[in-house]
């Protein structure tokens, strides 16, 4: 299973969710991160070792302010030239705005606040809580990519 994970950053440092999710990504399958900004070229190189085997960068200032359209575009570009069987975010206000906007344009299947990512026979299946968090539900997704 392909993986791609949209790994933030602010005022130079990766961020720990965005890094935690990219090592569970790779404990499912072939983990790539993804990271878009201005000036984030030294900084992306940190994300192989959370288990990356390749990280994508688009470092242009057209992606300075942390808004969510310019992010959108170039992941829609990724995907399209690279394509990956899951996109996943981690929690964000930021990454929660890129996701929906994602979902979106590729007319794809978003499951959000998702406590916990499993491959069971060969599919990814999210983990969330349901009924006011008294059970743990499974969760799938009937298109590609799945974004999560």
């Amino acid at each position: 299973m392909r993986l791609l994970v949209f790994v933030e950053h602010h005022e130079g440092r990766l961020q720990k969710d965005s890094l935690g999710l990219l090592s569970k990504a790779a404990s499912l399958g072939d983990a790539e991160a993804v990271v878009l900004g201005s000036g984030v070229a030294e900084i992306a190189a940190e994300a192989g070792g959370f288990g990356a085997r390749r990280v994508h960068v688009d470092d242009d200032v057209l992606l300075d302010r942390p808004l969510p359209q310019p992010r959108v575009d170039a992941l829609q570009t990724l995907l399209e030239n690279e394509g990956f069987d899951a996109v996943l975010f981690a929690s964000s206000v930021l990454s929660a705005d890129v996701a929906a906007a994602l979902a979106a344009r590729l007319d794809a299947g978003l499951n959000y606040d998702l406590t916990d990512l499993a491959e069971e026979d060969g599919e990814l299946v999210g983990k969330r809580p349901a009924l006011g968090d008294s059970v743990h539900v499974d969760v799938g997704w009937s298109s590609e990519p799945r974004l999560a």
